[in-house]
């Protein structure tokens, strides 16, 4: 979504507008947003998204400035007061601890970074938003999956700038089949080698020895857990609170209990009937 939003930007040349013009393209840019939301069949993490560049595009056109916190937030509500089971649906969950980590703490490992040139700036910003997004998102990989992916990465490296190839192409590739099939199918076999590498890639390292760390299974409450250590170390580390970290080795040590019952639950048998 923000590919396509930095796409229309630069297409209709809002930097450069004002006045009605710019509220014109920014409803030009907002229908396009929600048409290609509508697309994807209103998954929660496009709806999301698609709200909350809106938000953007809405505050620019009428010289206001926006918060990343509050436009977050009022994605989150719109989305549940129009299906408040999204809140159960593992997209939304991902979605929302993803960004919210990323917003939070990716300029924080970005700092630890520095970059001399234009490439270890970018590789820079791919890593710190990979580890952000990580944080705030292992526990809910832990606890859906049973697994957690030690080369991330090195696959986000790789996968999201062919992403953003793929998607360049398939949208020239619809655009210029109006007057050109051989451009048109020149982007589209182009979009499809990036498609069969990223795949290729995925399998590659999916393969690789210790890629994953399987076979791990925590409770709910194991999960809460996880996400009080996160956050009282970061408000510990954040504003200096000696006894935070008192916080902290409580929450492992209560953690370590709780894994230690929940193994034991896990070695008996059981039959579960589930009746819908």
């Amino acid at each position: 979504m923000g590919i396509i939003f930095l796409l229309l930007n630069l297409i209709l040349g809002v930097s450069k507008s004002t006045g009605r013009l710019l509220i014109f393209k920014s409803i030009i840019i907002i229908l396009c947003l929600f048409f290609y939301c509508l697309l994807t069949g209103f998954a929660p993490s496009v709806s999301r998204a698609t709200i909350m560049f809106s938000t953007v595009v809405a505050a620019k056109a009428f010289n206001r400035q926006s918060n990343i916190y509050n436009t977050l937030a009022l994605s989150a509500f719109v989305l549940l007061v129009l299906d408040p089971y999204n809140l159960f649906q593992v997209g939304f969950q991902f979605s929302y601890l993803a960004v919210l980590g990323i917003v939070y703490y990716k300029d924080i490992f970005r700092s630890w970074v520095p970059a001399k040139s234009w490439l270890q700036d970018k590789v820079a910003s791919l890593l710190a938003v990979s580890v952000a997004a990580q944080i705030t998102t292992f526990p809910l990989g832990l606890y859906y999956f049973h697994q957690y992916p030690n080369l991330f990465f090195i696959s986000n490296l790789i996968v999201i700038p062919c992403i953003t190839v793929i998607l360049y192409c398939s949208l020239l590739a619809i655009g210029v089949s109006i007057f050109s099939d051989i451009l048109s199918e020149a982007f589209s076999t182009l979009a499809s080698i990036y498609i069969e590498f990223v795949s290729r890639v995925v399998c590659v390292i999916q393969d690789i020895p210790y890629a994953f760390f399987d076979g791990v299974h925590i409770s709910f409450v194991q999960m809460i857990l996880l996400y009080c250590f996160v956050v009282t170390i970061t408000i510990t580390l954040k504003f200096q609170v000696v006894r935070g970290w008192w916080f902290v080795v409580g929450t492992v040590f209560l953690f370590l209990i709780y894994y230690l019952r929940y193994e034991n639950k896990l070695n008996k048998d059981e039959v579960v009937v589930f009746h819908v």
